[in-house]
Order: structure tokens, then C-alpha cells, then sequence
């Protein structure tokens, strides 16, 4: 499903978040009965008994919280109109399983007042950093929209040193370059060379090493598409051997908001889009489907970390530069950013061009 979001946006960087869609597609499933159900639980993989599909996700998302090192807010909402009365034991499992909010809004009565709701209701819970979700262009028919979106804050374990960032070339294909800034730092990494990919592979860590970032970065400069053609699964981006790397990478910032649905529905979820969705189990009102599911994800990597506030910066010692391997992320690359108990996905994105 992610690599279907690149395909679908092949020409500009991209960033999506395959936690925050599998936990709020799970968590219409469990209100899902009949054939809605069995493709939602077949596309995604899912168990079809409903408690043991529960429990795993009550247990992803009970490591996934914020600490004294990093901040991460899944913001995971059902909308419906108001005429759709929600279930009682619906509205438990979204909120202890799901960590979910499921909330009536009058798309009918005051459409712009419910998209302003909506999306306020994002702001408030990705600290202000993610806003305009819904667009305007949700009308007065809308039945139910299922938002999501992940707030992610943290510092690197090991520093960029920002007096080593400097202007320079970003090859954006084989040929063509674009000035950037490019962040510098020498010190031990995660670090391995995947012959299977035709990739270096780089973790970065961040401080108190409960997430961390690796950057996927084709030999060739041209090397993006092939190496998406190859990548099918995370366990391809396993580092297990550390090294002392000469780092240097982009800045960057990547913002988007995708609409999943047309892409759900070349995935074979069709059903729940449709006036034969049977969604029985989430409000016992007929002719509930699903009209449209929206994501906007951020991210900010500098110097100091991902959207990371301003800290002393780490000196290393002199001692060690010996022998460092160079990693030169100077043409495009796929980035994930994982949860180190689970290996849950946060994003994952593509790194083309500099804004």
C-alpha cells in the first residue's frame, strides 16, 4: 500500500504514514459486517476474529507514546453525520483499542462549520502543526470521513554540527542539479551496503533510542525507481552492524495530505465506499458508507532532529576518524521512521527534490 502512494505521486516528494492508516482502517473493520468487512480484513491483512485483531493492535500502539525524549500524537478520528448513531460498544473499541474518537458532526446543517470543527480538532491534536486537513469540498451529503494524522518530535541521539552545513549540489535525476543545504556529521551508525537493493542503508538514531530514521539511498543516482521495484517488505532494511560513517544529508521538510480512497479502491476495498457498505456494527442507522479517507503527515529533519527545538551540539573526538565510510545522500531517497520496540512503521516517504 505504500509504495502504491509513490506510484500515485512519482514526480514529487512524499510522506505517508502506514501506522495511522492501518489503525483507523482497523478500526472500521471491527464495525464492519459481511463482505465490507471480509475485504477490508483481506486487503489488510487482518485476522478475521475481531478480539484477537483487537489485541494486537491495543498492543502496537501501548509502546507508541510520547516520553522525555520524543513526542508522538496519532490524531485518529471517525466524523459521521448526524443522523448516524453511533454504537455505544463502537465507540469503546475505537477509544481503548484504537486509541481512536469517533464524534457527530452536522455535515448536512453547517458544512463549513463541521470542516472547520474537523480540521481544529487535527490542529489541536498534532500541536498546531498540522492543519486544513478536510478540505472545503466535503458538501452537505457527506455520511462519514476518516481522518488521520501523526505528530512526530524528536533529537537526534548524535547532532549534526550546523557550522558544517553548507550549500550544495541535489542531484534530482542522473543529470540535473538543485542547490541545497547538505548537513555534515562523522560518528558511529547503523550502517550496511545491500547488494539485493542496490542501496546503502543508514540509521540514525534518536535520543534515547526509542525511534530511529533510515535512510535508503540507491548506489545510482537514477536509482530510485529500481530500487522501489526491489523493496517489498522492512525486514530488506534490517541493520544489524554499526560503522563509522561520514554523514551527509539534506534538510528537508515534507508536508502532504493524501486521499486514500481512490487507491483503497485499486486495493480492492470497494464495498465500504459504496451504498452496499453494511457498517452495521458501527451505527445501527441504514445507508452508512464511507466517503472519504484523508492523511496529512509532517516532517522536519535538521540539524537537531526531526521538528526538534534547539540543544548543545556533540563534539567527537578527534580520536576516531579512522577509516569512515561515506554516505552522501546527495540524489534521491526513501526514508522510514520506525519505532524501535515494535518496528511500526511511522512514515515513510521519498526524498526527490529540495523545495
Amino acid at each position: 500500500m505504500v509504495l502504491q502512494v509513490f506510484r500515485e505521486d512519482a514526480s514529487s516528494n512524499t510522506i505517508t504514514s502506514p501506522l495511522s492508516l492501518e489503525v483507523v482502517l482497523g478500526m472500521i473493520v471491527q464495525g464492519a459486517k459481511g463482505t465490507t468487512k471480509t475485504q477490508l480484513q483481506q486487503s489488510l491483512y487482518l485476522p478475521k476474529d475481531d478480539d484477537v485483531a483487537k489485541t494486537g493492535f491495543r498492543e502496537l500502539l501501548a509502546p507508541l507514546k510520547s516520553n522525555e525524549n520524543i513526542t508522538l500524537d496519532l490524531a485518529n478520528a471517525a466524523f459521521l453525520a448526524l443522523d448516524f448513531q453511533l454504537e455505544s460498544i463502537f465507540q469503546k473499541v475505537a477509544s481503548d483499542d484504537f486509541k481512536a474518537s469517533t464524534t457527530n458532526v452536522d455535515f448536512a446543517g453547517d458544512t463549513s462549520g463541521s470542516v472547520d470543527a474537523v480540521n481544529k480538532w487535527v490542529e489541536d491534536h498534532t500541536h498546531g502543526k498540522i492543519t486544513n486537513l478536510v478540505p472545503a469540498s466535503l458538501n452537505p451529503s457527506t455520511k462519514l470521513v476518516l481522518v488521520n494524522a501523526v505528530y512526530f518530535k524528536g533529537l537526534w541521539d548524535v547532532k549534526f554540527n550546523s557550522s558544517l552545513t553548507k550549500k550544495a549540489p541535489f542531484y534530482v535525476d542522473g543529470k540535473t542539479t538543485l542547490e541545497t543545504d547538505l548537513m555534515n556529521v562523522y560518528s558511529k551508525f547503523g550502517y550496511a551496503e545491500s547488494d539485493e537493493l542496490g542501496a546503502k542503508l543508514l540509521e540514525l538514531k534518536y535520543k534515547g533510542g526509542d525511534a530511529r530514521l533510515v535512510i535508503i539511498l540507491p548506489d545510482d543516482k537514477d536509482g530510485l525507481d529500481d530500487l522501489e521495484s526491489k523493496l517489498t517488505n522492512m525486514n530488506q532494511v534490517a541493520i544489524t552492524d554499526e560503522r563509522f560513517v561520514n554523514v551527509t544529508i539534506p534538510k528537508f521538510k515534507i508536508e502532504q495530505t493524501i486521499k486514500y480512497t481512490e487507491i483503497l479502491k485499486k486495493l480492492g476495498i470497494t464495498q465500504v465506499f459504496s451504498s452496499l457498505a453494511d457498517l452495521s456494527g458501527m451505527s445501527v442507522t441504514d445507508n452508512l458508507y464511507l466517503d472519504e479517507v484523508i492523511q496529512k503527515s509532517y516532517i522536519e529533519v535538521n540539524e537537531e532532529g526531526s521538528e526538534a527545538a534547539s540543544s548543545t551540539e556533540t563534539d567527537v573526538p578527534s580520536s576516531v576518524f579512522e577509516h569512515p565510510v561515506d554516505f552522501v545522500a546527495d540524489h534521491p531517497f526513501l526514508f522510514v521512521l520506525q519505532d524501535v520496540k515494535t518496528n511500526a512503521v511511522i512514515f515513510f516517504g521519498q526524498y526527490l527534490t529540495p523545495d
